[in-house]
């Protein structure tokens, strides 16, 4: 007896994660929002796969034109950070016809890669505890991955400032960014017939147009029972210096970043109007010797992510970035080459690995509560070796600030919650040796849990760095408080110029917690 399976439909191939993951309404993708894994590298992971499977399933490109040889453009891609640009330059190495535009009249790359904050990025330092962790290409070059068949690439010998990384990639696709630049100079102009790939400038999607982006899920309990081609998407219309085009395009990629960080010390409570917090990628005090202040000051930061974290780590060492910390740590060749750090590292590995897999399944809390405590385990057994305890300790003692008195993370839970491994590590380890310290001039590390009730600071000046908080245990005064709260989730207020995203987008937190592969697969 034998079953006979029936072909697919054409529009059952493009149920795809990449694409069910990416889509957010009919023909409409976001590379940006509700993802748990938001790296440069992921970004670009993002826009590569996408661009690759969609020419794989003949939903652009020759195939598409062989069946509505009708609209102008296959993509119209929104907003030229990492993502956009890797899109765009990912469609014009298949030869894809598309438009890129962004709201930003400057030239080179945009979004956080214009960023001046002494913030570090790399495509692969929080592949640590993983041996490809030094391997700051993108895309790995190892023969193990095959051939690089992308079209952006990075060639970073070392984490840079985001900025630095900016100037690098701008650098190396100049020619292609100067070439669709060149093109749409004329943007506007009624009578010329646009085929070629271009990049607008200074442009945004008239308001209409988003309308009717939207509508395209109205009435709609969820933007998965859609399938992606459910119907075509309408004319839409760029205006860029006061002059407006309008194409028929086959696909919307929105890249337009991120949304903005809370500016609350506690769900629904707002800072003080006279509070000034520096978001995680503006530029800050933090670096300065005591943090700009005149004397060694208390620091109070909120929140159990990584921007908590490194915000940690920041405040107290001395190292450019969390991986620059880790390479202080086993500087000595004989701690490196131990078997307690190759233990350590392939714990912490297996540990990391098994919690982002049930991260993935499950939103249970006790993931990242029984994360801590098993890296606390390993950091203990560290430090107790008699082989590489009196390094490691020394090592972090010579990285401490000796111009910071005090820093408080406090979190609601008591636990981190979702952060790179290197980070979640480095500050389980950091507060071990700070315990043992007893020189005068370290700075102290306490963890404190539980809501903050109020925030308040002192008269009406403006820009006010600290303040005092009413946490369980009483009131404390900070010099200088940190927000780190995350991202604003209430689509309307954080997301205003984004298309259809509403309570209709079931699931898509949930397929967000999917770990990307750590470079597009070969189709």
């Amino acid at each position: 007896m034998s079953t006979v399976i029936s072909a697919s439909k054409s529009d059952d191939a493009l149920d795809v994660l990449t694409l069910l993951a990416l889509k957010i309404a009919p023909r409409q993708f976001d590379l940006s929002y509700r993802f748990s894994n938001i790296s440069i590298r992921d970004q670009i992971v993002r826009a590569q796969m996408l661009i690759q499977q969609l020419l794989q399933l003949g939903a652009v490109g020759a195939d598409a034109d062989r069946a509505d040889p009708h609209l102008s453009f296959d993509l119209l891609i929104c907003g030229a950070g990492a993502a956009g640009l890797a899109a765009a330059l990912e469609a014009e190495r298949l030869g894809l016809r598309f438009v890129l535009m962004d709201t930003d009249a400057r030239a080179g790359v945009g979004g956080v890669l214009r960023s001046p904050a002494a913030r570090y990025v790399s495509a692969a330092m929080y592949e640590w505890p993983h041996s490809n962790h030094e391997d700051h290409r993108y895309p790995l070059r190892s023969a193990a991955f095959g051939a690089s068949k992308v079209a952006l690439q990075l060639d970073m010998v070392a984490p840079l400032q985001a900025a630095q990384v900016g100037s690098a990639i701008n650098a190396a696709y100049n020619t292609e960014v100067t070439n669709w630049t060149q093109r749409a100079l004329n943007w506007g102009t009624q009578s010329y017939v646009r085929s070629e790939s271009c990049f607008v400038r200074d442009a945004k999607l008239e308001s209409w147009s988003k309308k009717r982006l939207q509508e395209m899920i109205n009435g709609r309990v969820s933007v998965h029972g859609l399938p992606l081609k459910f119907r075509s998407l309408p004319a839409l219309c760029v205006t860029s210096g006061g002059k407006m085009e309008a194409h028929r395009f086959r696909f919307v990629v929105y890249a337009m970043g991120y949304a903005k960080e809370k500016n609350q010390y506690a769900d629904g409570k707002d800072c003080p109007v006279a509070y000034s917090n520096a978001g995680f990628w503006e530029c800050d005090k933090i670096l300065q010797p005591s943090l700009g202040f005149a004397h060694s000051p208390r620091v109070a930061i909120l929140g159990s992510g990584d921007g908590a974290l490194q915000d940690v780590l920041r405040c107290l060492l001395k190292a450019d970035h969390p991986l620059h910390a880790w390479e202080k740590i086993i500087a000595n060749p004989a701690v490196a080459a131990s078997v307690e750090i190759s233990q350590a590292l392939r714990e912490l590995a297996t540990f990391d690995m098994h919690a982002t897999m049930a991260a993935t399944w499950s939103t249970s809390p006790r993931i990242f509560r029984r994360l801590d405590l098993r890296f606390a385990k390993v950091a203990k057994e560290l430090l107790a070796s008699a082989a590489v305890s009196a390094a490691v300790t020394s090592a972090v003692q010579g990285m401490l600030r000796s111009d910071i008195k005090e820093v408080v993370l406090i979190t609601h839970s008591g636990y981190f919650s979702k952060a790179y491994a290197l980070n979640r590590f480095l500050v389980i380890l950091l507060y071990m040796v700070l315990k043992k310290t007893t020189a005068g001039s370290a700075p102290c590390l306490l963890f404190r849990r539980g809501p903050v009730k109020n925030f308040s600071v002192a008269g009406h000046a403006t820009m006010q760095r600290g303040g005092a908080l009413q946490l369980t245990s009483g009131n404390e005064e900070f010099d200088l408080i940190i927000i780190r709260g995350g991202l604003k989730t209430d689509t309307l207020d954080a997301f205003p110029h984004r298309i259809g995203l509403t309570g209709r987008d079931t699931g898509r937190a949930g397929l967000g917690r999917i770990p990307l592969p750590i470079r597009p697969p070969l189709l």
